[in-house]
């Protein structure tokens, strides 16, 4: 026969257990949006009249921040950048400071609902961002 004292205990942690679940789910849904645009992305850089092909890749930061680096494929070679100082302007969109051999500037890339694409300018110096720069996730069909 079941003792009160076995009853109560598996009742408390039956409670226990039951108690944790939400916030279990809780914690798994606090997610920001800006862990969707973690990753690869095939991208087009537009300069001037040409289309410069690129990798473009978002990642954290161990503090915490989103930050990235791109590949340029040129005729003579790659160039490597870095995309630096990534802040939240709107729900979706990035805001980075760039820089590569060939200077520095501001990217702002605007991101698709599902994360599998964006849509972005850049701009040299102060100006603000005007020339196209965008990207399609990696392995997306």
């Amino acid at each position: 026969m079941t003792s009160f004292n076995q009853i109560s205990r598996s009742v408390a942690i039956a409670c226990f257990v039951v108690g944790t679940i939400p916030w279990v789910a809780q914690a798994q849904s606090t997610e920001t949006w800006t862990d969707q645009v973690i990753g690869s992305y095939q991208s087009r850089i537009w300069s001037g009249s040409s289309v410069i092909p690129s990798t473009t890749e978002f990642i954290r930061s161990t503090d915490g921040s989103v930050r990235g680096r791109y590949t340029m494929v040129e005729a003579d070679g790659s160039v490597p950048g870095l995309l630096l100082n990534c802040q939240t302007v709107e729900t979706e969109t990035l805001r980075c400071d760039w820089q590569d051999k060939y200077g520095t500037g501001t990217f702002e890339a605007s991101f698709s609902g599902d994360f599998s694409r964006f849509n972005g300018y850049w701009g040299t110096g102060d100006e603000e961002p005007w020339l196209r720069w965008s990207g399609l996730r990696s392995g997306h069909p």
